[in-house]
């Protein structure tokens, strides 16, 4: 019986033994092959190579970056896949450059591969890249790799990758196996989250067409898809965050200043951009002069969002009103051109616009912001997170039927009728549960509004 230290029993080697037997084996043999390959390509054919595993970038610096990002997939590429297009390569080179290098090395006696690193090369030569899924993990050891296009299992010896990976994550890598040891020979530097796997199934499904299953030489003919989708999730995954509010507009905070003729007359005419809090429950936090007007009060301006399904009520802006004076906070240039129309139209002759600053992607303090309660402090009462929980339900009730772009435009209701888009729904949800077990301040309520989400679409 196989165990994680022994394998053969108690007199055989260690499956450790033998990780480190076949790692070290593995690291000399690709840095001699490598050595070959600078000597028979020369700079201008390792270029070429390059090119062609990047699919020719146009950009000089997106192509030196590529490389520094990607360079533990390059060589194994170089070395196990690369065969050159004979128009684009010197003729003295060509002739000896019919398949690709580590094959040539196989049949070269003067290379001198001992037998384990023969067999390393021929593992290499026969898998290629392909995506797969984490299913499970044993930091400081490994993990249990999926192939999500061939569905073939393989457990895997990976010391350092093993403690940042999760279950669900997607590498794309080589995976051979030599005897008991299944190894990475080459994989992208980052880990996809489960959200990612539908574009997966979808290069799956493109691929197998009317195929009974997806095969090794399958992959190999279609390897440029394969790192296209790579490349383009990988700078997905990498690119700047763009920060947009739930109307699906780009962040950038903006301060409006109006003059108004009186305080109460404002408030009583703009107190409808409160939503449902009623005039009475804002006014009892207001602040008043000696002898009882109204000398400042601060609200939210709450509206309809257009952006996220189950969103009805939204907190859009905020309000402060001031003896001779009204501010408006806002986080968007359209929800500042849609604020200033309300308040100009409810405001008319009793009020003048005045100034609109665009204060930048990052909030600015303010004297209202200095006086809110901290959200930890409004979100220890029962009632708010109540109705935190039911707009988290409302929000993925009504996802289930929204079309999704990485479902194909289905719904998830529709997808889950078909095997394919039932996994790709499997991953989305799995991936927003991971993100919200991380949330501090909420983590049940979004949790058992995604597992509603999933009693909904029959997938509990």
């Amino acid at each position: 019986m196989e165990n994680r230290k022994g394998v053969g029993g108690p007199n055989g080697p260690s499956l450790e033994l033998l990780y480190n037997r076949l790692s070290t084996a593995y690291e000399e043999v690709l840095g001699r092959l490598l050595e070959q390959a600078a000597e028979t390509l020369g700079e201008e054919g390792i270029s070429l190579a390059l090119a062609d595993f990047l699919l020719w970038p146009d950009d000089e610096d997106e192509f030196r970056h590529a490389y520094e990002a990607h360079a533990a997939l390059f060589v194994p590429f170089l070395i196990f896949d690369w065969t050159p297009d004979p128009d684009d390569i010197d003729p003295e080179v060509r002739a000896s450059f019919r398949e690709p290098l580590a094959r040539q090395a196989l049949a070269n006696p003067i290379v001198r591969l001992d037998p384990l690193e023969r067999r390393i090369v021929e593992a290499a030569l026969e898998e290629p890249l392909s995506f797969h899924e984490v299913i499970a993990c044993r930091p400081g050891e490994g993990f249990t790799l999926r192939d999500i296009l061939r569905g073939r299992e393989t457990e895997v010896c990976e010391r350092l990758g093993s403690e940042s990976v999760q279950p669900g994550d997607i590498l794309f890598a080589r995976v051979i196996r030599i005897e008991q040891v299944g190894m990475l020979a080459g994989c992208g530097d980052l880990f996809f989250p489960p959200d990612f796997k539908p574009q997966v199934i979808e290069l799956r499904t493109k691929i197998l067409r009317r195929r009974k299953a997806i095969t090794a030489e399958d992959l190999r003919r279609n390897a440029t898809d394969l790192r296209d989708l790579f490349f383009a999730l990988h700078e997905v995954l990498t690119a700047p965050p763009e920060l947009r509010n739930s109307d699906d507009e780009e962040i950038l905070f903006h301060r409006l200043h109006w003059e108004i003729d009186s305080a109460a007359e404002a408030f009583e005419r703009l107190k409808h951009l409160a939503g449902d809090e009623t005039p009475e429950n804002i006014l009892a936090r207001a602040e008043r002069t000696a002898d009882g007007n109204l000398s400042r009060v601060q609200f939210a301006w709450i509206g309809k969002g257009s952006g996220s399904p189950g969103l009805r009520n939204v907190v859009l802006g905020k309000i402060a009103i001031e003896e001779g004076k009204l501010r408006v906070e806002v986080n968007s240039a359209g929800r500042a051109a849609r604020i200033r129309e309300a308040v100009d139209r409810a405001l008319g002759k009793t009020g003048r616009h005045r100034a609109t600053e665009v204060l930048g992607r990052m909030p600015s303090p303010s004297a209202q912001d200095e006086e809110a309660a901290p959200p930890e402090q409004i979100l220890e009462s029962p009632e708010a997170r109540a109705e935190l929980g039911r707009l988290f339900e409302n929000y993925w009730a009504e996802w289930t039927k929204t079309k999704i772009p990485a479902l194909g435009g289905k719904t998830p209701r529709q997808a889950v009728r078909s095997a394919e888009g039932r996994e790709s729904v499997e991953a989305i949800l799995a991936s927003a549960e991971r993100d919200a077990a991380r949330t501090a301040q909420f983590p049940e309520e979004a949790l058992a509004a995604i597992r509603n989400a999933r009693r909904l679409l029959g997938l509990s």
